[in-house]
This record gives C-alpha cells, structure tokens and sequence, in this order.
C-alpha cells in the first residue's frame, strides 16, 4: 500500500512539471535609456572658510549655595573625558576623532553634574566643543571659568583655576577664536 501511495505521488509530481507561470518563452525587458551621471558637487573649497556654531543653551547654576560639589565623583568622568580626548587626538580617522569628542563631551557634562563648578571640566568640555565647532558653547564655558575667579574656592583654589585660565592663550582649539577666548576670560 505504501509503495502505492509513493508511486502515485512521484507520477502526479512528474507531470506536472515546472508549469504554470514559468512554461512557455520569457518575456523581453524593455530596453532602458542611458542618462547623463549627475553633476559632481565638489565639497567647500580649499582655504575657505570654517563655519561655528554660534549658538549654546547651556544652563549653569547661578546659586554657589544650591550647587553639587562632589569633586571625588566628578574626578571619575573628567578622567575619562581626558582619555576619550587623547585617543582623538591620536587617531587620524575623522570619524574616530569626532566620536571620541562628543564622548568626551558627554563625560565632561556628566562632571559637571555632580561638581557644577569644577575647573578642568570646564575648560576641557570648552575645548572639546571648540574642537567640534561649537564655538558658541565653547565661549560660554570660557566666561563661566573666568566669572569663577570672583570665588576660587568654588573651582578648588585660585592656583588651580589660574593654571587653567593660563592654558587658554595657548590651547589650539581655541586658536581661530582667540580674541573672542581671552576676551571671555576677562583678558
């Protein structure tokens, strides 16, 4: 019976074949017409121009007396965001250096969350954003660590704030906007 049942099926599957919308002769794909390749747009022009993000909506504490001051647990991301700095400045692949700095930034943010008037947290985050072209941010950040020199003690001492108020001048990223960088320092 079993041998029945198989010859059967293999006769109806022999039969019918490859039938139905693949029987008979393939139909011709209409011919298509060439077109002209689009216009090569060529990107901004060597020498030109580099354009800053003048824009920022930062927000600081304004009240020394509602402020976090928890340097241990900010010490963590400023460190961090140090190291997500260097590895950009190591890397020669744009893209590698960009995600290094914006997770630098977000390091650096993070910092100043839990010790809203720490130094170096402010001045690398503006220099991170300095080196994304946030020029806006970066200026900001630059008048908020200068306005701290009214209360040192607020940014771990007068030696420590001056130390980062000094780097300023010289720091590169800050370089196609020193005027504006010193200007907001108060120098």
């Amino acid at each position: 019976m079993r041998i029945l049942g198989v010859l059967v099926v293999a006769a109806l599957l022999g039969t019918t074949g490859c039938g139905g919308p693949y029987k008979g002769k393939p139909e011709r794909l209409p011919k298509v017409k060439k077109s002209e390749p689009p216009p090569v747009t060529e990107g901004p022009a060597p020498g030109s121009d580099i354009v800053y993000d003048e824009e920022c909506s930062a927000k600081f504490v304004e009240d020394a007396n509602k402020a976090k001051k928890s340097a241990s647990k900010a010490s963590g991301f400023v460190s961090a965001g140090n190291d997500n700095l260097a590895r950009a400045g190591g890397s020669t692949d744009p893209a590698v250096q960009i995600d290094n700095i914006v997770r630098a930034i977000e390091q650096y943010k993070k910092a100043l969350l839990e010790d809203h008037y720490n130094a170096e947290a402010t001045f690398q985050l503006a220099v991170a954003y300095a080196q994304v072209r946030k020029k806006g941010c970066a200026l900001k950040l630059l008048k908020r660590l200068g306005e701290l020199s009214v209360n040192p003690r607020l940014a771990g001492g007068q030696t420590r704030l001056d130390s980062f108020l000094n780097l300023v001048e010289d720091e590169q990223a800050f370089r196609p906007f020193k005027n504006d960088a010193m200007q907001a320092i108060g120098r």
